[in-house]
């Protein structure tokens, strides 16, 4: 993510030790200090409480990280895309692991604007894949 400059400008993590940790690795990684909240619903979260908290992101900020859990993040990333088709997709049909990572752009000019159905997916990369 360094490389390609996806530095987020904000990040909504899981209040977990492990989402934690691997928020530490991503920022060091970046070498630059990141706007992060960590959030005891993210634990837990269901694709709708995820699409709220996209919804309901700052309106200065331009690129936002999620850092959770599966079931949630699995069930979220599949209906951001709805019934798009490929390679990535088929391989995010199948699973999302462990620190794999799914970059989406949406068409709408605000987060309100976001929803289900209208995600394009930029970048899929799983940890095999490095």
């Amino acid at each position: 993510m360094a490389a390609k400059g996806l530095g987020p400008d904000l990040v909504l993590s899981s209040s977990s030790a492990r989402t934690r940790e691997t928020f530490a690795l991503f920022e060091n990684a970046l070498g630059e200090k990141l706007e992060v909240r960590f959030l005891d619903d993210l634990y837990h979260s269901s694709s709708i409480l995820i699409l709220n908290l996209v919804q309901n992101a700052p309106s200065d900020v331009s690129s936002l990280m999620l850092i959770a859990h599966n079931p949630g993040m699995h069930d979220a990333a599949l209906r951001f895309l709805g019934d798009a088709t490929g390679f990535d997709k088929a391989r995010l049909d199948h699973n999302f692991p462990t620190c794999g990572l799914a970059q989406f752009s949406f068409s709408g000019p605000t987060w309100q604007d976001v929803n289900f159905g209208q995600g394009r997916l930029e970048r899929l990369v799983f940890p095999k894949d490095l």
